[in-house]
């Protein structure tokens, strides 16, 4: 019986798959294809407006021994996207190889699928694009990474797909429940890497429905900082800056020099004079 593993608490939501694409594995020497089975499919069918799309990607190995597959940096610098506009003009974005993770660091990437098992690993897409207009999406999907079965290194393979879902009109109602779903998925995760994706996610609903939701971030896993402020920055409201203010005087230095940071980049852009009012008083 296969077994089935999720990667930072993804997976546990309902998969609406409006488009899946036939799954290539190219350049790869004979056996890497036996019993690999690698599928990107949309965490669900629409979104409303200002919340954060996700793909999931999912591995599933019938493998006698582990499968290691190379993610690259901070487990997406593997991925390359292709997204049909609303207008129909198409965009594509090379690896992301430009930021690190929380902090600053980078993450290897490497992910793990024990024997005969599934794997299902959430990707923010609004990393990637702006997600701003109503309108139907389709992203063609492309992972180039290097494989490992047993602990053997294989050639490079390439996965591609297609997905597709629907950004609808706001709904101040939908986002607030999205953000209680998210915090619920972190507040049930039992330690900070599978914290980190309902996280994260949460972090790129960017309206002010999410500020109380970011806020209890650190109330449940304090490492979860990071995720906190530049949720926070996203959302740059009055609101969220009072938030920002207090990690900033806070005792950590780490974090409030990323709070500060946050303000310093919220007051370049900001218009409201009581929110840049509010950052100068602490700066």
């Amino acid at each position: 019986m296969r077994a089935k593993y999720v990667i930072s608490g993804d997976g546990s939501v309902p998969v609406a798959v409006l488009m899946f694409g036939c799954l290539a594995l190219m350049n790869a020497q004979g056996q890497t294809a036996k019993g690999l089975e690698v599928s990107f499919e949309p965490e669900r069918a629409d979104y409303s407006l200002r919340d954060a799309p996700v793909l999931l990607l999912n591995v599933r190995s019938a493998a006698e021994g582990p499968v290691t597959i190379d993610l690259g940096r901070n487990y997406e610098g593997g991925f390359a996207f292709t997204l049909t506009q609303p207008v129909g003009l198409t965009v594509g974005l090379g690896r992301q190889e430009k930021t690190g993770s929380a902090g600053g660091t980078f993450l290897d990437g490497k992910l793990m699928v024990p024997p005969h098992s599934e794997v299902i690993r959430s990707i923010v897409l609004s990393k990637w694009f702006d997600f701003s207009k109503e309108s139907h999406y389709e992203i063609h999907v492309t992972l180039t990474t290097q494989i490992g079965i047993g602990g053997r290194s294989v050639s490079k393979a390439t996965f591609s797909g297609v997905v597709a879902f629907t950004v609808t009109a706001y709904n101040v109602a939908r986002l607030e429940e999205r953000c209680k779903e998210l915090l619920e998925r972190v507040r049930q995760s039992d330690s900070y890497s599978e914290r980190v994706a309902p996280a994260t996610i949460l972090s790129f609903v960017i309206d002010p429905v999410a500020v109380p939701a970011l806020q209890d971030l650190t109330a449940i896993d304090a490492a979860l900082a990071d995720l906190e402020i530049a949720g926070l920055q996203r959302i740059g409201n009055r609101a969220a800056v009072e938030i920002l203010i207090d990690e900033a005087l806070g005792p950590d230095e780490r974090v409030s020099s990323t709070a500060r940071a946050a303000m310093r980049t919220i007051r370049q852009s900001s218009h409201d004079p009581q929110v840049i009012g509010a950052i100068d008083a602490v700066q």
